[in-house]
């Protein structure tokens, strides 16, 4: 073989080696580097529910404010909305630790219609003392004016206080005496501040209801009847056999 065919040969195999090195360096790095992964997908944390998850009973009652992560602390006011759990415009509202100490009760007023059937905004304002739990319950109950046991219903939410002192402040100052409240009117109808007070003598056959009634100050500060069950019960039959 002459010379020039040689190394025409030489560098023929040269190549051919320097290829398959490279090819074998190319495989080599491909099956022995680690695998690319895709991007970690960040996952948010769960968030506070906004609202209160009351289940079927929603269809009745919602709650605007307080909501879910709320701490609360005195006074607390209570919004929201609700349909056929008035009775003569409001229902009780309680509020209790994770003892079951009820820490202040109250009324929730419908602001509009309450009679519509339809959902009816509603507020209510709680003041009490600094609780003795971190936890508790809030409490919305059906206004039963029959009394009968049948007709009791509630919804109840769990709640959390802020028991920080910079939240409650000092103590409040010893309250003065409460005045009393005294009944009056031509058929002892009214229950006011002052005695003796007088009113027309038309009558109503509601007003005989007032005869076994509580004449007290009222948790805003106002003389009024006491709203029992057997008081409420006694108004509305009056008042539909008088239509």
């Amino acid at each position: 073989m002459s010379e020039p065919k040689q190394k025409k040969f030489i560098l023929i195999g040269l190549v051919s080696s320097l290829v398959l090195v490279l090819v074998g360096l190319g495989l080599w790095r491909a099956f022995s580097a680690p695998p690319v992964l895709p991007p970690a997908v960040k996952v948010p944390p769960a968030e506070t529910p906004k609202t209160y998850d009351l289940g079927a009973k929603q269809q009745i009652l919602s709650i605007v404010s307080p909501v879910p992560g709320d701490r609360l602390a005195s006074p607390l006011v209570i919004t929201g909305h609700a349909r056929l759990w008035y009775f003569e415009g409001s229902f009780p509202v309680l509020l209790k630790d994770a003892n079951g100490t009820v820490l202040a009760t109250g009324q929730a007023t419908a602001e509009g219609d309450w009679m519509s059937g339809k959902f009816v905004p509603f507020k209510a304002t709680l003041v009490f003392a600094k609780p003795a739990t971190a936890a508790g319950e809030l409490i919305f109950k059906k206004d039963n004016p029959s009394g009968l046991p049948a007709n009791d219903d509630q919804i109840s939410v769990p709640v959390q206080f802020n028991l920080a002192d910079q939240a409650w402040g000092p103590a409040p100052p010893a309250s003065a005496p409460v005045a009393a409240c005294h009944v009056g009117g031509c058929s002892g109808q009214l229950c006011t501040d002052e005695p003796d007070v007088i009113s027309d003598c038309l009558y109503a056959p509601e007003y005989a209801c007032y005869k076994s009634a509580t004449c007290a100050r009222q948790a805003d500060g106002q003389c009024g009847w006491l709203p029992t069950p057997v008081l409420k019960s006694c108004l509305a039959k009056a008042r539909a056999k008088a239509l």
